[in-house]
């Protein structure tokens, strides 16, 4: 029986990340694991190192955690400090050029599993062992065994915004939900839609749910707009298999729809959803959805 540690951005109230952890432990929940110590970052580094020493293995997992000058944690060589096995798994890398401390960080994993074909890429570059895997979160599809039961006339919408660029590097936009929504109107008009669902996905790092309300005041005399706070991850997966169509500014909201098979619309505000985007679609399937 062993124990595993696993370190993320987890407990911040974000749906993706949680969704990512809980498919990590399905994933791993085997009979010979005795239980997962699970860390966000926010604890002392010392505290974080004897924590991972206690376990049997060390899992850095889930989202954009290696970066051009640290390994999520903003400490040279932290990672020298553990003895036990580790590993990467679910991760993006976030530039095209690491630092040399990172480079020689990350060659102490003993494996490395990445989520999108251009992070594999910047990795293989530098001479660094990698290996594409399926986001961890796809995996609570067959968990819950969901099924996509498009019901007509119903879209989800999974809306973000972000009005200062300076809290996230790989922005590409700023206060999206005013720059698009004329767009989104326009689609669902097209597509003639009646009932509208938004999810929000994030609350620490994004308000999705201000989104939300904006967006429903702004669509509410031409749809039946219903907002559902604070959805768990197998009842957000659940609306999103009965829709006609989804509209995503997330990650996971574009995750989730492309593993359904559901018609999607995304709004790309952070470079990830494009990577994202080109290691799970084709080419022609990206340029049709896409605004």
């Amino acid at each position: 029986m062993v124990k595993i540690s696993i370190l993320g951005w987890y407990n911040h109230h974000n749906l993706g990340d949680e969704a990512m952890l809980e498919g990590l432990k399905y994933i791993l929940d085997k009979k010979w694991i005795n239980g997962f110590d699970v860390m966000n970052g926010t604890e002392p580094l010392p505290e974080i190192i004897s924590r991972i020493n206690k376990s049997d293995y060390f899992i850095l997992g889930g989202g954009e955690l290696i970066h051009y000058d640290k390994i999520y944690l903003p400490f040279k060589h932290w990672i020298k400090q553990v003895e036990v096995p580790k590993m990467v798994y679910g991760c993006g890398v976030t530039s095209e050029k690491l630092q040399s401390h990172v480079v020689d960080d990350l060659k102490s994993f003993g494996n490395m599993y990445v989520r999108d074909k251009v992070s594999q890429s910047i990795l293989e570059d530098y001479n660094i062992p990698v290996e594409l895997c399926l986001d961890p979160s796809i995996s609570l599809i067959n968990k819950y065994n969901i099924r996509a039961k498009p019901f007509k006339g119903l879209a989800v919408i999974i809306p973000t915004d972000r009005k200062d660029d300076k809290s996230d590097a790989g922005i590409i936009k700023t206060n999206i939900i005013q720059e698009t929504k004329q767009q989104l109107k326009q689609d669902l008009m097209k597509e003639n839609i009646k009932e509208v669902i938004l999810l929000p996905f994030g609350e620490e790092d994004n308000n999705d749910y201000e989104s939300c309300k904006v967006l429903s005041k702004y669509l509410e005399k031409d749809f039946n707009c219903v907002i559902l706070d604070k959805p768990p991850v197998k009842q957000a997966l659940k609306i999103i298999s009965i829709a006609e169509k989804v509209y995503s500014y997330r990650l996971h909201g574009c995750i989730f729809s492309i593993a359904l098979n559901i018609p999607l619309m995304v709004f790309a505000y952070h470079i990830k959803i494009l990577r994202m985007l080109k290691t799970l679609c084709s080419e022609e399937r990206m340029k049709t959805q896409i605004y």
